[in-house]
């Protein structure tokens, strides 16, 4: 027999929602312990596709991904799609992300794959509770390159950098009407994004910005429904006084409780900016340059 199994969220973007459950009796896979995942004899032949608020969505190949809650030590598989079954599949790119659907009140995976070598896209979207992919109408556009490493679900919808003949944009998708769309950038996108960021922040949709060099801009968007961006903070790099290794080309940028933090892993330097007050303080912690372990009990 088996039990659903509960995935606890911590959303600030969706304080009313405390708990989902997925019925995977019909799901073609039973449930797993996370740690026979996580300490897998071979790590290395499983990728992240996307982090929902705590959930990590992990696959071993195209066939075969798990949705991971790492922190009560639970993981189900998800249901393998007909587009990616089979040893001769023709799928050479698969990209996903998770929604919240508030007029259903249910969790949405979105899944994209290119089919063959052709730029042909087929979307498909999974209702989180049923174990058949449903195929949608809307695809994301043929031309340009999307960076699945950078994006983040804001307001119940998924967002990405997208990369088109030396432009940046954002591009978006509704979880309610099932379709992509463009979410209008703030300025003109430095290209390419290597120091811009996706992130939360206090609960909307930011953009972090360190290209220039001189200052990190802090661009947040207040009023979603309305799409407009606001400068909350523009930081002086050099009053920071960093550590010389420090380089934000490599970092990663998200949100802590009291601002953002940086993670240069080349440098093992984390930066945090502490936003409370009007003058803007920092830490910056350098840890030793060894492996460490996952170990669990």
């Amino acid at each position: 027999m088996h039990h659903p199994l509960p995935l606890n969220l911590s959303c600030a973007d969706l304080p009313s929602l405390h708990s989902l459950h997925y019925d995977h009796s019909n799901a073609q896979g039973a449930q797993l312990n996370a740690r026979d995942i996580l300490h897998s004899s071979n790590p290395v032949e499983y990728s992240l596709y996307f982090v929902f608020c705590n959930l990590f969505c992990i696959r071993r190949d195209p066939a075969l991904s798990f949705l991971i809650n790492p922190f009560q030590g639970e993981v189900l598989r998800l249901p393998p799609s007909q587009q990616v079954c089979g040893p001769y599949s023709k799928v050479q790119f698969v990209w996903t992300g998770m929604g919240f659907d508030s007029i259903t009140n249910t969790y949405k995976i979105l899944r994209v794959t290119q089919i063959g070598i052709s730029t042909t896209f087929v979307s498909q979207v999974l209702i989180l509770g049923t174990s058949e992919w449903r195929q949608v109408p809307s695809t994301p556009p043929v031309q340009g390159l999307l960076d699945c490493s950078r994006h983040i679900c804001a307001n119940g919808d998924m967002h990405w950098f997208f990369f088109d003949t030396g432009t940046t944009r954002i591009l978006s998708f509704d979880f309610k009407k099932e379709e992509f769309f463009w979410t209008p950038n703030p300025y003109i996108f430095p290209y390419p994004t290597w120091k811009l960021h996706l992130i939360n922040f206090r609960g909307s949709m930011a953009i972090v910005d360190a290209s220039s060099g001189m200052n990190i801009e802090i661009w947040v968007m207040k009023d979603y429904n309305k799409k407009q961006w606001i400068l909350d903070y523009s930081i002086n790099i050099h009053m920071l006084e960093l550590d010389p290794e420090f380089d934000f080309i490599w970092a990663v940028c998200c949100e802590w409780e009291h601002g953002i933090l940086f993670i240069d892993e080349p440098a093992t330097i984390t930066l945090f900016l502490d936003l409370r007050q009007p003058v803007v303080t920092r830490n910056l912690f350098k840890r030793p340059n060894k492996e460490c372990d996952l170990v669990s009990e």
